[in-house]
């Protein structure tokens, strides 16, 4: 049977695609390269991850870690930025070394966060978390187990541990006591937090002589801290009026005067008004104060004096 040469040619490129006569040459011109595809870009960014396009019909880069949807996963290792736009739920434990921001609701069993950490719904985290860097919560949150943060941001609400004589026994540890409404913290010892941290004190004066301008009664110092005075009253039992101011024990910084008269006085004072060191301050030994008195008119001999003050941050 004789072959037309058309024919002949076909026959001969089928012998040779069989026998890999003529696929070397094909191989040569296969694509080598991502860029030479006609559906992806013609150019690689840094640090960008391959990714559909929002038509579905091509390649493209994109900003990796980047979901609108929500995200469940058994652990996470978070080296670089990762945002969640839905709820970010993560069965295991965290590390977190990068930027992590959920604009729903982060749920983990612990996180080990350096870098920060923010969730715009609910935080809740069931396990031990260490976080070193800031944490920003803009709903209620809970954290079941013991955490640590550099800084701990709530814009809403920050649920702590609460019921009836809670158990705060280490340093940093704080709870609310629902017995008698208490906040109780632990610094070297458990404390209660005063509600307004307000305290005062006062004194009755009395002599068998009219009280002497220039004289003075020296009393102990302050308890514990530092304190600031913000606000003292004082009455004469007899007589028309008697000055008075506090000063530390040197007599040279004296706080503002009070004028007591027969019916009660008050003042809020405006200098020399601040007295350092109590007894439990670390290296600092207590302020002695005293109450100096100033001119008396009608011979006052008995006076009741008050000052209210606050304790300062140390």
């Amino acid at each position: 049977m004789k072959l037309k040469f058309k024919q002949f040619l076909i026959v001969l490129l089928v012998i040779g695609l069989l026998s890999g006569g003529f696929a070397h040459a094909e191989i040569r011109n296969v694509l080598s390269s991502f860029l030479q595809l006609s559906d992806t870009p013609t150019s690689i960014t840094a640090n960008q991850c391959v990714k559909g396009n929002s038509g579905g019909t091509a390649l493209e880069f994109g900003a990796c870690g980047t979901v609108t949807g929500d995200i469940t996963v058994q652990s996470l290792t978070a080296t670089s930025s990762l945002v969640s736009q839905g709820t970010l739920s993560v069965d295991g434990a965290s590390t977190l070394t990068g930027n992590v921001t959920a604009y729903g609701t982060y749920t983990g069993y612990s996180v080990v966060a350096t870098s920060s950490l923010s969730s715009q719904g609910t935080l809740a985290v069931t396990g031990n978390s260490t976080l070193t860097g800031t944490l920003t919560v803009n709903s209620a949150s809970t954290f079941n187990q013991p955490a640590t943060a550099g800084d701990l941001i709530a814009t809403s609400s920050l649920d702590i541990p609460s019921g009836a004589a809670p158990t705060v026994d280490a340093e940093g540890e704080i709870a609310i006591d629902t017995t008698e409404n208490q906040f109780v913290a632990y610094g070297g010892a458990k404390r209660v937090i005063d509600e307004d941290g307000i305290r005062s004190f006062c004194v009755p004066i009395a002599s068998s002589t009219d009280i002497v301008s220039g004289d003075y009664l020296e009393l102990l110092e302050f308890p514990y801290a530092s304190v600031t005075v913000f606000y003292q009253s004082c009455i004469a039992q007899d007589g028309t009026s008697q000055v008075v101011n506090l000063a530390d024990t040197s007599g040279t910084n004296n706080m503002t005067s009070i004028t007591c008269a027969t019916t009660k006085a008050t003042s809020t004072p405006s200098s020399n008004n601040t007295f350092t060191g109590g007894a439990s301050v670390a290296g600092s030994a207590p302020e002695n104060v005293r109450i100096e008195f100033g001119t008396n008119t009608g011979n006052v001999r008995r006076i009741s004096y008050c000052a209210y003050y606050r304790i300062n941050a140390q």
